[in-house]
């Protein structure tokens, strides 16, 4: 099985999610899992000290992607959300994934198969981690008009992020109660045991 998690060096990087990613890496040894680096996982210390079945990769983060993105304008808050699965998507132009994980925090899943399809990626499984709302963040966070909006256009973003997602999960109860289900259920991990 080959899964993508579309998150960023999550070895060399301190969270739950990160510490839930390293976790399914080392209790699944039969699957190859695939991540995004902007550098730290690629070299020195953490690369050499990864699970053989997890491989970081580097993409152009700089590149211009704005022309593909134009079918998909207003479907995110942030044009960074389109452009940042493009340019990860150029990386694995016509390759295959099983499962394409992303976390909430990253509120594009809605996007994955029409962007990944645009350059020849197959997509199995969309599956979403709720492991934190940016729109939670923002409204939490700040007490002003311009945050309101930008909490408000995250919120619809991840709405279609929620609608998108052929596999929904949190890792605790307290999280569970702050995702509403919709039409599919949210299965519940416990961060401990992790997938058991």
């Amino acid at each position: 099985m080959r899964v993508l998690i579309l998150d960023f060096d999550f070895f060399s990087a301190v969270g739950g999610g990160q510490t839930f990613y390293r976790r399914v890496v080392a209790r699944h040894p039969e699957t190859k899992f695939f991540y995004p680096s902007r550098g730290p996982d690629l070299k020195g210390p953490v690369r050499r000290t990864l699970p053989g079945n997890v491989t970081p990769f580097a993409f152009d983060q700089f590149v211009d992607v704005s022309e593909l993105l134009l079918p998909f304008a207003g479907q995110w808050p942030q044009d960074v959300h389109g452009a940042t699965l493009c340019r990860i998507a150029l990386a694995w132009r016509g390759a295959g994934f099983d499962i394409v994980e992303i976390p909430s925090f990253f509120p594009a899943a809605h996007l994955v198969r029409p962007i990944f399809a645009a350059y020849g990626i197959t997509v199995g499984r969309v599956s979403l981690g709720l492991l934190g709302w940016l729109s939670v963040s923002t409204r939490n966070g700040y007490e002003n008009e311009d945050a309101r909006e930008t909490s408000s256009a995250l919120e619809e973003a991840e709405r279609r992020s929620l609608g998108a997602a052929d596999i929904r999960y949190t890792i605790s109860d307290l999280h569970a109660v702050e995702n509403p289900a919709g039409e599919l259920p949210i299965a519940t991990i416990d961060i401990r045991d992790a997938l058991e």
